[in-house]
């Protein structure tokens, strides 16, 4: 297979290499993005395309990993660029964003396939493989030529969203309780407590969480604006299925708000 990577994030590269290894050559688009983004592109020996036009042109399928609140405009782009081939959505998405995106796709003669993943970015030595969701008519074809020791696909069956739907569960029962931590330690923040509610839990381990070690707390700051989209797209799905949305906005208003004092934090800090 010739792959096309939007984009080569953390996760992205670390799929480019498994890919990679399986024998399948894998491209990118270096044009409007970040150095980073460069660095990790080249890191793993991606070819170059340049633009996404020119993508688009090179490849047969496409592999998206991206931010939640970006896959409707990335789709909107490759859609303008005439793509034809395989679109691998695999953004945390509800799975009426996805029904957006293979209207977009569709009528321009690609295939969406609704994708998820779940688990660390893979590499070698990790105890557990990190699953690849798969749903839709080219997920049991296509869920061979992907598995590695690393990466293993899970086909859900034929009709796509159930890939999509899984993951904002999964997502649900891991992102939504480090949410409610995240208000909590932003309340002891606010009371001038924080101290205090630190100490109460080292002196009672049992009642330790997930993020009493303020370190945690600080690293989590980096991927919390992400988390807010994938609890948005929860409350999107929530809606659609006729139960309250509001413990998933609930939980995007809460990393939201971590990120952005994380963010006032770092500025006093630079400018002490």
């Amino acid at each position: 297979m010739n792959i096309g990577l939007l984009s080569p994030g953390e996760m992205g590269s670390a799929l480019a290499q498994q890919l990679w290894s399986r024998g399948h050559a894998v491209a990118w688009a270096s044009e409007g993005r970040s150095a980073a983004s460069a660095a990790r592109a080249q890191a793993q020996g991606l070819r170059d395309c340049g633009s996404l036009a020119q993508l688009c042109a090179q490849v047969d399928t496409l592999l998206v990993v991206a931010p939640p609140h970006a896959a409707l405009d990335i789709a909107t782009r490759v859609a303008d660029c005439g793509f034809k081939g395989l679109y691998i959505e695999a953004n945390a998405i509800a799975p009426d964003t996805l029904a957006e995106i293979v209207r977009c796709l569709q009528p321009g003669g690609a295939r969406v396939l609704d994708a998820a993943l779940v688990g660390p970015p893979p590499k070698a030595g990790q105890a557990a493989p990190t699953q690849l969701l798969l749903a839709g008519p080219d997920a049991a074809a296509l869920a061979p030529l992907l598995e590695t020791p690393v990466l293993l696909p899970t086909v859900l069956g034929a009709e796509p969203g159930a890939a999509s739907t899984l993951k904002l569960l999964h997502s649900a029962l891991n992102k939504l309780p480090l949410a409610l931590e995240l208000w909590a330690w932003a309340l002891a923040g606010r009371a001038g407590l924080s101290p205090e509610l630190q100490a109460l839990l080292a002196d009672r381990p049992a009642a330790a969480s997930a993020l009493s070690d303020p370190a945690r707390r600080q690293r989590l700051a980096a991927k919390a604006w992400r988390f807010a989209g994938e609890m948005t797209e929860l409350a999107q799905l929530a809606q659609a299925l006729g139960e309250d949305p509001q413990p998933a906005q609930g939980g995007a208003r809460a990393f939201e708000q971590w990120v952005a004092a994380a963010a006032r934090q770092q500025s006093e800090g630079a400018s002490a």
